[in-house]
């Protein structure tokens, strides 16, 4: 048996990443809805100076619209 921090994200035998287990025993999957917003928080991470340049201009045209 593997030590939880010999897993890894593409291990197929990794049943569930996130490590939790409902009253089954069933691995727990994400909730699919949070996606797009992990999916988001993880380009502004990675690409810092763009996400600031696209929230100044997204200010900068509702600021003309309002």
């Amino acid at each position: 048996m593997r030590a939880l921090s010999e897993t890894s994200a593409t291990d197929p035998t990794a049943a569930n990443s996130s490590g939790l287990y409902d009253e089954a025993g069933r691995p727990l999957r994400p909730d699919k809805s949070e996606q797009p917003t992990e999916d988001l928080v993880r380009f502004a991470r990675e690409h810092p100076v763009t996400t600031a340049l696209a929230a100044l201009a997204l200010g900068y045209i509702l600021g003309k619209l309002f």
